[in-house]
């Protein structure tokens, strides 16, 4: 007889091991069948341990071993037509999905691995999680190559009727000088540098052109764009500059201050209100978005229907 996770009201999932042999051996549980397939106690743990970190304090124990069984459920079935397909991943793939995510997030690898140990998670268990997702990515790639992206038209439908998710906070247009401050710098150049910023600053405030001092003074790389160092909203800078520019207007100046790279002076060039970001700048995002959610919805959609298609069966 079919059972689908609908029907299946056990809240303790256990059954009792059994011994073989003389040796008293016991074996892992059985929890369930799902088709060929079967889930046993240690995936349960591992699934608890691994998949469900932010549900634990809302959830009792019974509910947790029940969510637990529920994604390992939809993994096996997951894995059953990724065989069936014949699209398994190789470590390859998963290597390279791994490393696209360090690339993009600028991070070596003992920062993601501290990354990982924050969110509970060991590298091995990433990858079984990248894994999956590639299956996945695959399955539906595969199952519904025919159905094509978004068009234009659905994109700027999208993009007029969410206008809020493309709010872009006020921003402040900024130029810096930059003298720079080695650790090893002698106490007379450091001197030295610190009345060069002074001076440069006297200077800016008597009218000269501050992109022209930048030219002449900032050793930063910007120096050759006048200082221009662009625009920033809340949370881009350094929460004490970030502060101070909370009072200034366009045209003035802030600083000098000094960092671990140097002393600093910033004029602020203008203060940008808040705006919609124009719809060829996030044409990507929102196609991007209405991909992943158009992925998920055909994702659940196949995961019901092949709950009710397979075999699935849970050992009381």
């Amino acid at each position: 007889m079919k059972r689908t996770l609908a029907n299946l009201v056990v809240l303790f999932l256990l059954i009792q091991g059994a011994s073989f042999g003389t040796e008293g051996v016991l074996y892992d549980r059985i929890i369930a069948k799902v088709g060929s397939e079967i889930i046993t106690e240690a995936e349960i743990n591992r699934v608890l341990s691994e998949g469900l970190p932010d549900e634990r304090g809302d959830l009792s124990d019974e509910e947790l071993q029940k969510k637990a069984l529920e994604k390992a459920i939809e993994e096996k079935l997951i894995l059953l037509r990724a065989r069936e397909l014949g699209i398994e991943p190789t470590e390859k793939d998963v290597e390279a999905s791994i490393s696209s995510v360090m690339e993009r997030t600028g991070m070596d690898q003992t920062d993601f691995e501290t990354l990982l140990a924050k969110e509970g998670l060991t590298p091995e268990a990433y990858r079984r999680q990248i894994k999956l997702q590639i299956l996945q990515n695959r399955i539906l790639n595969r199952e519904t190559a025919s159905e094509g992206t978004p068009d234009d038209r659905s994109l700027k439908e999208y993009y007029e009727t969410h206008k809020e998710e493309f709010l872009e906070p006020p921003r402040a247009h900024l130029r810096q000088i930059v003298l720079f401050t080695p650790k090893r710098i002698s106490k007379k150049d450091l001197e030295q540098k610190a009345a060069l910023i002074l001076e440069i600053k006297k200077k800016a405030q008597q009218g000269e052109d501050f992109a022209e001092l930048a030219r002449r003074y900032s050793e930063d790389p910007t120096a050759q764009k006048g200082g221009d160092i662009g625009a920033f909203g809340p949370g881009e800078l350094m929460p004490e500059l970030e502060k101070e520019l909370e009072s200034r207007s366009a045209g003035e100046l802030v600083g000098p201050f000094r960092s671990n790279l140097g002393f600093h002076l910033v004029k602020v060039e203008k203060k940008l209100p808040s705006s919609v970001m124009p719809f060829e700048e996030v044409k990507n995002d929102v196609k991007n978005k209405l991909l992943a959610d158009t992925h998920q919805e055909r994702f659940d959609d196949w995961l019901a229907k092949a709950k009710q298609e397979i075999y699935i069966e849970v050992l009381k």
